[in-house]
Parts: C-alpha cells; structure tokens; sequence
C-alpha cells in the first residue's frame, strides 16, 4: 500500500522554463510554424499517410505503418509545446524537447534517404511534394532551427551565477 503522505508531499513545479532572448524566441516560432504545417497537413490527408510513409519507410506490414503514422503525428504535436514555451512542468518540457529534436531528425533522415520518392511525405497527400532539394531545405531549416533553440535553453539553464556589481 502507497503512503498517503509521501504522495501528497511531492509537487510539481510547473514554469515556462528558461528565459528565452528575442532571437531564440523568432527561432521558436519560426520552427513551430514548419512543424504546425506540417501537423496540419497530415492530419488533412491522414487516411493516406501510412501509405505515404510505405514508400518512406523500410517495412511492408500494414499495422505497423498505421502505428508509425500516429506515432510521428503525436510526436509533432507534443513537439509544440516545447518550442511555444507553454507552462509545463520540467519533466513535460524535456520530453516535448526531445520529441522536437525526434522528429527533426525523422524528417531529415527520411529527406536525405528518400530524394527519389514521388512524395516526400511531409505533408502527407495534402500537398505532394517531391523528395529533393525542397524536402530536404525543409527538413534542414526544422532541424536546425530546434537545434539552435535546445542550444540556446541548454546554455541559459547551465549558466554560471555572477555577482553583481553595484
């Protein structure tokens, strides 16, 4: 049986995490942006992107490209919150973190793999758009852009105390 107490003694202290400087925040925007695009377009033709993603994607079974589909699909989403600094608790910002990063690397990886398919397959059916140098600028201006913003929390929350002056 669980202790009552300890359950009621541990808290969770929710913020809108480190102090972000006017360019990270541009940054962040611009990346949630690509990735809303993105999410808003595969939800429109989400009948479609399991088989979209069976040109992309190394494996034939039908469940698991179903699976696969709303597995990036939730993974954009929860993405969001990250990059438009909601009020989350620690642990909620670190995943969303790092499922931003998990689906730039996706959407590069599959960019780079995939330039010779009909359909790159970042906005499922709703806008065909062929693997090759637009995917793949796409796919690199996400990634970087969550690079840079991770980067930049990173060093924000790692900074050094100084001393003030006065």
């Amino acid at each position: 049986m669980v202790n009552v107490r300890i359950i009621t003694s541990m808290k969770i202290v929710p913020s809108y995490g480190p102090k972000r400087t006017r360019r990270t925040q541009v940054i962040a925007l611009i990346v949630a942006v690509l990735l809303a695009t993105i999410l808003v377009t595969q939800l429109f033709g989400y009948e479609d992107f399991a088989t979209t993603l069976a040109a992309l994607i190394p494996f034939n079974d039908k469940s698991l490209l179903s699976l696969s589909a709303g597995v990036i699909v939730i993974a954009e989403l929860l993405a969001l919150p990250y990059l438009l600094r909601m009020y989350l608790s620690p642990l909620m910002r670190a995943v969303s973190g790092c499922l931003a990063a998990g689906v730039s690397i996706f959407w590069m990886f599959t960019a780079f793999t995939n330039s010779h398919a009909s359909n790159c397959g970042l906005f499922s059916t709703t806008l065909e758009l062929p693997g090759g140098i637009l995917a793949t600028a796409w796919s690199l201006l996400l990634f970087a852009g969550i690079v840079l913003v991770i980067r930049a929390d990173i060093q924000t929350t790692s900074a050094p105390l100084r001393k003030s002056t006065n």
